[in-house]
Formats: C-alpha cells, sequence, structure tokens
C-alpha cells in the first residue's frame, strides 16, 4: 500500500516537474526529492574516555649528613666487691673491649665496658 502510493506521487511529482504553467517545454534541472527510506543509521566509532593516569609527585630524599661520633670504650676491672674500679685499657671497637673484658673475666677479675 505505502509503495503504490509512493509511486503514484512520484509519477505526479514528475508530471509537475517538467512543465509550468503556461509552457510546454521540460526544465532539466528541476529534481523533486522524496525524503522518505533516506535516513540511514550512520556508524559512530564510541568514544572511550581517555585513562586517567596518576603518579604522585617524586619524593625527593635530601643526605643528612652529621660529624662522625668517635667513640671509646674502656674496660674497667675490680679484683674483688670492695675493691675500686681500674682502669685497664681503651680501645677503638666495642668489639676489641670485649675480647679483653672476656678474658679478665677468665683470669678470676670482675671486668666492665664503659662507652666514653
Amino acid at each position: 500500500m505505502l509503495r503504490q502510493s509512493l509511486i503514484a506521487l512520484t509519477a505526479a511529482a514528475g508530471l509537475l516537474g517538467t512543465t509550468e504553467v503556461g509552457t510546454n517545454q521540460a526544465k532539466a534541472d528541476t529534481f523533486i526529492r522524496i525524503g522518505v527510506g533516506t535516513h540511514r543509521p550512520g556508524y559512530y566509532r564510541p568514544v572511550y574516555p581517555a585513562p586517567v593516569v596518576y603518579s604522585p609527585p617524586p619524593v625527593v630524599a635530601v643526605p643528612v649528613y652529621s660529624t662522625p661520633i668517635y667513640r671509646e670504650y674502656a674496660v674497667v676491672y675490680r679484683d674483688c666487691f670492695g675493691a675500686p674500679l681500674r682502669l685497664y685499657g681503651t680501645f677503638g671497637s666495642r668489639h676489641r673491649a670485649n675480647e679483653v673484658a672476656t678474658s679478665l673475666r677468665l683470669q678470676g677479675l670482675e671486668a666492665f665496658v664503659e662507652v666514653r
């Protein structure tokens, strides 16, 4: 039914478009456009949002320089409980001071390592 009415409209438009009132000549530049069925759905590319990349600001570590701490390790000992403490010697390393204190203890003396 729609097809028959479109054909009839096209024929009528063709007759009206080719002739003008009062002339018998047809114009070649007359166009009649019927807008039935001309719209086609277009293909649109999907739009994806740009990914958001978060990077934290760089951490800048500033080195802190301090003066080196020089320590001396003193080994003190005593013969008995009531005797005063006597200095046996001072050492630059804790390991060496502990070795000397251990050897004094093995000899029967009471020895301690003090940090000065």
